[in-house]
């Protein structure tokens, strides 16, 4: 069970169930009410599907870059890899289904963007990362579907996709010496590890500049302010400082720790005021 947890990244599942619970709490329905729960199901099973089939289809380079996950180091084979990956893309569509026309709908546009990402888009420069920048910010747009569009749902959905663009481009980064060996064309092989990286930087700056601008705004209270300079800036400055050491892996995964962090700023204020 551990290999399969690994298999479906369940961290970056439980960043999902959090973004799409914040998204029915400014909707207007809290965590422990009932109308959420089936649709942050629907969506940790997608996280799981997006994340097992990227592992299906990078096979080969993970042999390069990545030895020690799951199907590479043999602690799945394929085919138990591939139940679990379309089983787990199945059940979110029975989820979807169950809870309406709507849904069903929205999640199966899901997967396909998902199955589109991993097959064909994520070898082109930019344009994966900007795909899987846009998805991380779908989470959030659940609750609309039941309650309509709320202005507080912007500030967390742009910092989620800065963070998300940043992360895909660090990613890429670190991937190089098995895109290359597999002939794709990723925007740090295109442009240059030295220019992609700049590029990062440059996002995540752009995230730590924009921080005060729901408050400016009013759509946030200065609490977002102050519990973002302590959830959203440490790991942010960690991670600019892993940057320039060049350390992908840390980077990455302290941008992963932001964005959580964002989060958790917007659920603070929301109860705070």
């Amino acid at each position: 069970m551990k290999a399969v947890l690994q298999f479906y990244r369940a961290g970056n599942a439980i960043i999902s169930a959090i973004a799409t619970l914040l998204g029915f709490w400014i909707g207007g329905f809290a965590p422990w009410t009932p109308q959420p729960w089936l649709p942050v199901l629907a969506m940790i099973l997608l996280t799981a599907f997006a994340n097992s089939h990227n592992d299906l289809v990078d096979y080969a380079v993970d042999c390069i870059n990545r030895p020690d996950r799951p199907l590479p180091s043999g602690r799945l084979n394929l085919v138990q890899a591939k139940w679990w990956a379309w089983g787990s893309l199945l059940a979110a569509l029975g989820i979807g289904a169950w809870i309406s026309k709507l849904h069903f709908a929205l999640f199966a546009l899901l997967g396909l963007l998902l199955w589109l990402y991993n097959s064909h888009l994520k070898g082109r420069p930019l344009v994966g990362n900007l795909a899987v920048a846009l998805l991380t910010a779908t989470p959030l747009l659940l609750a609309a579907l039941d309650t309509g569009w709320k202005a507080d749902l912007w500030p967390p959905m742009l910092f989620a996709f800065l963070l998300s663009f940043a992360r895909e481009v660090i990613k890429d980064i670190e991937d190089v010496p098995g895109d290359q060996a597999m002939g794709l064309s990723t925007f740090p092989i295109v442009v240059g590890v030295s220019q992609a990286k700049i590029f990062a930087i440059a996002l995540l700056i752009a995230t730590g500049t924009l921080l005060p601008l729901p408050v400016t705004l009013s759509t946030y209270g200065t609490s977002f302010l102050w519990m973002s300079v302590l959830l959203v800036l440490p790991p942010l400055g960690f991670a600019l400082e892993s940057l320039k050491s060049n350390n992908w892996h840390r980077a990455q995964k302290l941008v992963k720790f932001a964005m959580l962090g964002g989060i958790l700023s917007a659920l603070g204020t929301l109860h705070i005021g």
